[in-house]
């Protein structure tokens, strides 16, 4: 309560809100022994990336590239609050030609993930 009081001041230079950044980048596809090195190398790009600048602009770059050129192939949002993953996916249906099958994809690749990570006893 004490910090939300602080913020609720006025002239506080505490800030409401979240603040969302925004990164673009390409994750490799495949199939490794240990589905949990996956995970290791893309928290390793996104970690590099957070530490850049690319978050603060990519988000007005790709909205411009988007407006002027349309979306390409597929979007893929990922949501985490309160213990709830969101996932929504936009798809070019004449890149993309079974977006269902790309859904089933990745829904068994988080599967594979969660018994990775449950097996490892990591919860």
């Amino acid at each position: 309560m004490q910090a939300l009081a602080e913020m609720m001041e006025k002239k506080s230079k505490a800030r409401w809100g979240n603040k969302i950044g925004y990164v673009l980048t390409r994750l490799p596809i495949s199939l490794p022994d240990d589905p949990l090195d996956y995970i290791r190398q893309a928290k390793n790009i996104i970690d590099r990336k957070k530490l850049s600048l690319e978050s603060r602009f990519s988000f007005t770059a790709a909205k411009l590239t988007q407006d002027i050129f349309g979306s390409k192939a597929v979007t893929i949002h990922f949501q985490s609050y309160c213990n709830k993953m969101t996932i929504s996916m936009a798809v070019d249906s004449q890149v993309i030609q079974d977006p269902y099958q790309l859904c089933d994809d990745l829904r068994d690749s988080l599967r594979m993930f969660k018994e990775a990570v449950t097996k490892q006893d990591m919860v």
